[in-house]
């Protein structure tokens, strides 16, 4: 079952551009468990490494885990880490139509700044013509 990404946060008088169509991948990779280990956490928290976090991150959404690889470890805790996977698969899609849409804002922008700046250099291009007919006027 295909879930739709819907952004709703963002302002309603702004239409949003192609919004991706999302579902769940299969998970397919094995757990990296030396990476995983090398992993500091009580460092991760303290420095707010979020470049370990984002090194991880793909090989903790889409490795497969069930019981074997855990051994005797609660089946609830098997059904919180694949949710947390599922939630984490959902977060990379709107971080990366996130970040595409804000490409596309900050190159509207830019656009828009230029066509600002041309307007402004107009308005005072005018304004100078218009105090010069007023001198020629009162003149």
């Amino acid at each position: 079952q295909a879930v739709w990404f819907a952004a709703s946060t963002m302002a309603t008088s702004m239409a949003t551009p192609n919004v991706p169509r999302f579902s769940f991948q299969k998970r397919r990779e094995n757990v990296d468990w030396r990476m995983l280990a090398s992993i500091n956490i009580e460092q991760v928290v303290r420095e707010v490494d979020v470049d370990t976090l984002q090194r991880c991150l793909h090989n903790i959404t889409f490795c497969c885990i069930d019981m074997e690889d855990l051994g005797s470890t609660d089946v609830q805790f098997i059904k919180l880490f694949r949710l947390a996977q599922l939630a984490l698969e959902y977060a990379l899609t709107s971080q990366d139509h996130l970040t595409a849409l804000n490409a596309d804002l900050q190159a509207k922008l830019a656009t828009a700044a230029k066509k600002f700046e041309k307007a402004q250099e107009k308005y005072q291009l005018l304004k100078t013509e218009c105090s010069e007919k007023d001198r020629i006027i009162e003149a």
